[in-house]
């Protein structure tokens, strides 16, 4: 009804069209957001649940790609492990051939050249491993002892005075990481009519190769072998006083074999580290799991201020930033090993080198978080499985002897390789499990989190609708109601 001061039915189709068009907005909202309740104060409860149902699935999403990556993680091993199995199996049918007495030295001798290089690759299978810089298979490392050599770095025993081709004594260069036996020389002759002669030697399954280019024999004079490894590691043997029996590539290798007791029935001669006690301001060494088993040598790099350390099973160099005089810290070789110095460490007085060895840990340990709680965990140990973790190291089949040795340490080494193989694939199989479980919960928290948060378009689309309608009805009605006002006003301007 409209009155002079009062038009009741406009008020209400206003109050109508404004009702409307909010309602009518919030499906709007909903829609462009695709959120069940776009503003907090519609029902901040529901959202809560839905935040708590987001969170929780996105916390077991990252579980279940934790759980993929465990498994892929082990799968790598496992295959490794199968990969040693093969080779161990070949090794041990080798060893079953060569201990038969119907062979002679020279086939006993290339069935051992084959043996021998799958000793070798099984062990670099182990060594090579990693899944994202962590080496899953050498045991892991721990500290071991580290001494300082003397100014003369290394030794040889067993050295050989080969009439007077060479005498029994090192040069004065030699130096720098030298550790293992005299295994192998090979020598070329050049077209200028020198030698290029090169050296192995072996440290259990570490071979380091070291090479004399255009060698040319001289009374009283030095063979100076340099590392393909690392240039700062150097053999010299001095020469006796004729050396006019070098004649020919034969020639110079047999007296080469002979001055390091490769000759038939002698001892290889074996190359040792001198130590002192010494440590000029060096306190320590720590190592973590990413450092490689082995024996390594550390030294100064003259004019950089910077310490280098080489050898190991990679024979690779590392070295550290440029340390500073009289300072304690600590210097990362970026290898998995550090060293600790004190406030006496000066780079200009400090060692000549030291030697540090590196234990296996025995074992590399390795913990996938698998769920929501701190407890929701799966561990897996992978055992050393190197050669030296396997008791392998140092088999061979060139006699009977050996031979019958290798398939008793080889059988050994199958049945380790099974077990590793059965127990870290149960924990991969572990894994695949957790990963679907992980992926169905996460997915059943994500479809209630969508019942509490989502839009229902169909529904907004259809509220929507009929809201946007109602307030165009309810528009065109308070139009109406305001021309009686106006009917009233146009009355009233005519008395």
């Amino acid at each position: 009804m409209a009155t002079a001061l009062t038009n009741s039915t406009a008020l209400g189709t206003l109050d109508a069209q404004r009702m409307h068009t909010k309602n009518a907005s919030i499906e709007l909202a909903r829609l462009s957001t695709g959120r069940q309740n776009p503003f907090a104060s519609q029902n901040s409860a529901a959202e809560s649940i839905s935040a708590q149902f987001g969170s929780e699935a996105q916390v077991l999403l990252q579980a279940r790609t934790n759980a993929m990556n465990g498994a892929n993680m082990l799968q790598v091993v496992t295959s490794a492990i199968n990969d040693q199995r093969t080779l161990y199996t070949t090794m041990k049918t080798l060893a079953v051939q060569a201990a038969n007495g119907d062979l002679d030295e020279t086939v006993r001798g290339q069935l051992n050249v084959q043996f021998l290089e799958n000793l070798d690759q099984a062990n670099e299978v182990a060594l090579d491993v990693n899944w994202n810089g962590l080496f899953l298979m050498n045991g892991g490392g721990s500290t071991g002892a580290a001494t300082v050599a003397a100014a003369n770095a290394q030794a040889a025993v067993g050295l050989v005075a080969s009439g007077t081709d060479f005498t029994n004594a090192l040069g004065a260069n030699t130096k720098g990481y030298i550790s293992g036996t005299a295994d192998a020389v090979r020598v070329t002759r050049t077209a200028a009519g020198t030698y290029d002669v090169e050296v192995d030697v072996r440290n259990n399954d570490v071979v380091q190769t070291f090479t004399a280019r255009g060698y040319t024999p001289a009374d009283n004079g030095t063979l100076g072998f340099v590392s393909t490894a690392d240039s700062g590691n150097v053999i010299e043997l001095t020469q006796g006083a004729d050396t006019s029996g070098m004649t020919s590539a034969a020639t110079v290798k047999t007296a080469v074999e002979t001055a390091l007791g490769l000759g038939s029935g002698a001892t290889k001669a074996q190359f040792v580290s001198l130590a002192s006690a010494a440590n000029n301001g060096v306190t320590g060494f720590s190592v973590t799991s990413a450092a490689k088993p082995g024996t390594y040598a550390v030294s100064m790099i003259a004019g950089s201020g910077a310490a280098k350390i080489t050898g190991g099973p990679e024979l690779k160099s590392y070295t550290t930033d440029a340390m500073a005089n009289t300072t304690a810290g600590t210097y990362d070789f970026g290898n998995g090993i550090s060293m600790t110095v004190d406030n006496t460490f000066a780079t200009a007085t400090a060692f000549n080198q030291m030697i540090l060895t590196v234990d296996s840990g025995g074992k590399v340990d390795v913990t996938f978080q698998v769920g929501a709680n701190n407890t929701d965990t799966v561990s897996v140990s992978v055992p050393d499985c190197t050669n030296a973790g396997r008791g392998i190291t140092s088999l061979s089949i060139d006699t009977v002897a050996n031979a019958q040795n290798a398939i008793t340490h080889l059988s050994q080494a199958i049945k380790d390789a099974s077990s590793d193989y059965s127990t870290i694939g149960a924990k991969q199989g572990r894994l695949e499990i957790t990963q679907v479980s992980l992926e169905t919960s996460a997915r059943n928290l994500l479809s209630a989190k969508s019942n509490y948060s989502d839009t229902d378009v169909a529904k907004a689309l259809t509220q929507f609708t009929i809201f946007n309608t109602m307030a165009q009805v309810a528009s065109v009605a308070t139009a109406k109601s305001l021309e009686e006002t106006q009917q009233l006003l146009s009355l009233a301007n005519k008395v």
